[in-house]
C-alpha cells in the first residue's frame, strides 16, 4: 500500500525508495516473530533452546532498533532548512 500512495521516484525521492520499504517490512515481520518468542516462557516451558532464541531475538531487535534510530535522525537532518 505505501508503494501506491509514495508514487514512482522522483527529483525529491531516491530511485531506491521500494528496496527500503521491502527491508522496513522484513524488520516488522522480525519483530513479530521476536514477540512470538516471549511465549514458551509465558507458558512456562524451560529449556536452554528458548532461552537462547529469546537471546537472539534480543540482540535482532537491539539492530532493528539502532538502524531505526539511524533513519528518524538522517530524516530529521534531511528535513532542516539549513
Amino acid at each position: 500500500m505505501g508503494k501506491l500512495m509514495d508514487g514512482p521516484p522522483g527529483p525529491g525521492k531516491p530511485a531506491q525508495a521500494e528496496g527500503k520499504h521491502s527491508w522496513r517490512w522484513g524488520e516488522d515481520i522480525v519483530i513479530v516473530l521476536a514477540v512470538l518468542t516471549l511465549w514458551p516462557a509465558i507458558l512456562g516451558w524451560s529449556g536452554m533452546f528458548y532461552q537462547l532464541l529469546q537471546i537472539a531475538a534480543l540482540a535482532v531487535l537491539v539492530g532493528i532498533l539502532v538502524r531505526r534510530i539511524g533513519r528518524f535522525r538522517a530524516e530529521k537532518k534531511r528535513m532542516r532548512p539549513n
